[in-house]
C-alpha cells in the first residue's frame, strides 16, 4: 500500500523563473499535494502550475515567520492538514524553521537555521566541530576591518553576516581595495559584516536530500582559482 499523500506548502515570495522551476519540480513529485504562500498574486503563476495546486495564500511579507504560520493554518483549513514546509531561498530558511517549530512540523532546528544564515555563527560552529576554517572576524566598523586585515594578510573575502550566495561578496586584494569597499559598504555595529582570509586550498561541497527517511548525498571537489599575474 502506498503512503498517504503529503500536503506540502512551498513558500515563494515572488514567482521568479528560478523559483518556478523548484515549484514545478515539487508539484511533480509523486504523493505530494502542493500549496503555495507568496507575495505575488496567484494570477502571476503559469496556468499549468495553478492547475496543480491545492491552495494559495497571499501574504504581505513572505519572510515573516508569523505571516507564514497564519498562512499555513489557513491552507490547512482549506486543503487538509499540512505535513511539510519548504522553500528554495536561503533567506527563507530561518523564518521557515521558526514557523515549522510553531506549527509542530518537521524541519530544520531554528538555531541550525540561524547558523546557516549568520556567517560568523556558521564559522564558530565549524571551529567548535574541528572543521578547518579560514581565519575570520565579525566587522562592526572600519577600524575593525583594518585591524583584521593587518593580522590576517591578503587577500580577504568580505560579505554581510546574512549573505546569500555571492550577493554583496567581495574579494579584497590590498589596502586600496579595502578602503574602496569600506567607502561603499561601511560596516556598522547594528549591521556588521564578516571578513575572512581567502584560502587557495582545495575545497569540498556536499549536496544532500532526505525523502521519507532515505537520504542521498553528492560530493564534489573544487579548487580555488588563483589569478595569474
Amino acid at each position: 500500500m502506498s503512503p498517504p499523500p503529503l500536503h506540502v506548502v512551498f513558500v515563494a515570495p515572488f514567482f521568479l523563473a528560478a523559483t518556478l522551476r523548484f515549484i514545478a519540480a515539487t508539484a511533480a513529485l509523486e504523493g505530494v499535494r502542493l500549496s503555495l504562500v507568496s507575495q505575488d498574486p496567484l494570477e502571476r503563476l503559469p496556468a499549468a502550475l495553478r492547475e496543480r495546486l491545492v491552495g494559495h495564500w497571499r501574504v504581505a511579507d513572505a519572510l515573516d515567520a508569523a505571516q507564514i504560520v497564519a498562512a499555513v493554518r489557513e491552507l490547512g483549513r482549506g486543503g487538509g492538514a499540512v505535513h511539510r514546509l519548504v522553500a528554495s531561498l536561503e533567506q527563507l530558511q530561518e523564518p521557515l524553521a521558526i514557523a515549522a517549530r510553531e506549527l509542530g512540523l518537521p524541519g530544520l532546528d531554528p538555531q541550525a537555521a540561524r547558523r546557516l544564515r549568520d556567517k560568523r555563527r556558521m564559522k564558530d560552529a565549524f571551529v567548535q566541530a574541528d572543521v578547518p576554517c579560514a581565519r575570520y572576524a565579525q566587522i562592526g566598523d572600519a577600524t575593525a576591518a583594518r585591524d583584521f586585515a593587518a593580522r590576517s594578510g591578503w587577500p580577504l573575502v568580505a560579505k554581510p553576516l546574512a549573505g546569500a550566495g555571492a550577493r554583496h561578496t567581495f574579494r579584497i586584494e590590498d589596502p586600496a581595495t579595502l578602503e574602496r569597499y569600506l567607502a561603499r559598504y561601511p560596516p556598522r555595529a547594528d549591521q556588521p559584516g564578516c571578513c575572512s582570509r581567502s584560502s587557495c586550498a582545495g575545497a569540498n561541497t556536499l549536496d544532500a536530500a532526505v525523502l521519507r527517511a532515505a537520504s542521498w548525498c553528492r560530493g564534489a571537489r573544487s579548487r580555488c582559482m588563483r589569478r595569474r599575474r
